[in-house]
């Protein structure tokens, strides 16, 4: 499932990975539509370019502002020659900088993209049995990335990237049998990203 899937949008990116303005923008606010929302409704919603009144409306509108100034740019490239350098704690941090996005979606931002971290959402966190990692917008740049760096010590001790994501899907699969199977959620990512895409970019 991971192994297929993820490959899939990082390929997907790859193609437009010199700027990021497009591509990395389709990853970024696909997983703002994974926040405060019931999977089920994450595809649903993009197709219909919809949002719902509440907190998730202010969160998608609020990525969906930075997109169109281009401010995401920047964030995604340096995320990527951070993790080229390897390190990985300071990507974090730098995707964790775009609005909207706390330790566990900037670690699904950052094992969409590049294979790394994972997501370590209310649903892990449950399954799992761990706490939340909470990583405050003001605090101090050496503290986040002490943040960060505890952050990926917890989902490589999970299991990894891999593992976070197959065991998200299996109970996701439980959760909302309509969805079909653990695989057809895991590819249910590709098509979050492939409907974002078309939602910003090629429909009118």
């Amino acid at each position: 499932m991971y192994r297929r899937d993820q490959a899939a949008i990082a390929a997907y990116v790859a193609v437009g990975a010199d700027g990021w303005e497009d591509r990395g923008a389709t990853v970024y606010l696909s997983v703002t539509y994974t926040i405060r929302n019931q999977t089920p409704n994450v595809t649903g919603m993009l197709e219909r370019k919809a949002d719902w009144a509440g907190d998730g409306f202010a969160i998608r509108s609020e990525a969906r502002r930075v997109i169109a100034a281009g401010q995401h740019v920047a964030v995604l490239q340096a995320a990527h020659e951070l993790v080229v350098a390897g390190d990985i704690p300071a990507a974090l941090e730098m995707l964790a900088r775009l609005p909207s996005l706390g330790a566990a979606k900037a670690g699904f931002l950052l094992q969409l993209i590049w294979g790394l971290g994972g997501c370590i959402d209310s649903r892990n966190i449950k399954s799992l049995n761990v706490k939340e990692i909470k990583l405050p917008k003001k605090a101090k740049l050496i503290n986040r990335l002490a943040i960060c760096a505890a952050y990926l010590d917890c989902c490589s001790r999970l299991g990894g990237s891999e593992f976070l994501w197959n065991h998200w899907c299996d109970g996701a699969a439980v959760s909302y049998p309509s969805m079909g199977t653990s695989d057809d959620i895991s590819a249910e990512h590709v098509r979050w990203v492939a409907t974002c895409h078309a939602s910003l970019w090629l429909q009118p």
